[in-house]
């Protein structure tokens, strides 16, 4: 079990470590917010990780199967809260000391952002394949396998969090307004580029569905 604990955590910390819009976000918050703000986003990233990595680990096909099936949609909404982000990051003029939002408003934004991003769940599977992290005894879950690799996962993502949001945090003193109107518009760009991405495969998903014609009808 002790394997399978680690298996997770790495599974959690390099499916976290690449640079995407969540990333960008911690980092924002951190430069401007300080290292809890950062921290309290990284600690939404983590929790939406670990509810997919739970869907992969426990076998919950039927969250899957809903969730590509509404792929295009999820992928939609994502999108366009992406680049509304971007637009934001462009146009705003940040400020070195910015009134802090809550801890929950920073939390759960980060748990629907991220979760709004039906590719995770995908991801997860496809590296519990690849690094044969096997939850299954015969044809069924077993349940402790499952809960240690899923315990594993937000272990392993937060340790990365952690450490993002404590290394950009230490530059936080030495920027100024127009330090961070740099990166805010580099990362808006960024964003913006991410969206459209996004968005494309989602508009691309709905124009090649099958069901699409059907789906409208019943709307």
């Amino acid at each position: 079990m002790l394997i399978l604990f680690l298996k997770g955590a790495l599974l959690g910390f390099s499916l976290a470590a690449p640079v995407g819009p969540i990333n960008l976000l911690c980092m924002k918050r951190s430069l401007e917010q300080g290292f809890r703000a950062g921290l309290i986003t990284g600690a939404g990233a983590a929790t939406a990780d670990t509810l997919y990595g739970a869907v992969a680990a426990f076998g919950l096909t039927f969250i899957s199967d809903w969730l590509e099936l509404h792929r295009e949609i999820l992928s939609l909404i994502g999108g366009a809260f992406f680049f509304g982000l971007g637009l934001y990051l462009i146009f705003s003029k940040p400020k070195a000391k910015v009134a802090k939002d809550t801890p929950s408003n920073l939390y759960v934004s980060t748990v629907l952002l991220t979760l709004s991003n039906p590719a995770v769940v995908f991801s997860f599977l496809t590296a519990f394949a690849a690094i044969k992290l096997n939850t299954h005894e015969g044809d069924s879950v077993k349940t402790i396998y499952a809960v240690f690799a899923t315990i594993g996962v937000f272990c392993g993502s937060m340790m990365w969090w952690i450490f993002l949001s404590w290394i950009t945090s230490k530059f936080r003193t030495s920027l100024n307004d127009r330090a961070l109107r740099r990166i805010n518009i580099g990362a808006g760009c960024l964003l913006l580029i991410f969206a459209c991405v996004v968005l494309v495969r989602g508009v691309k998903g709905l124009a090649d569905s099958p069901t699409s014609s059907s789906v409208s009808s019943i709307r």
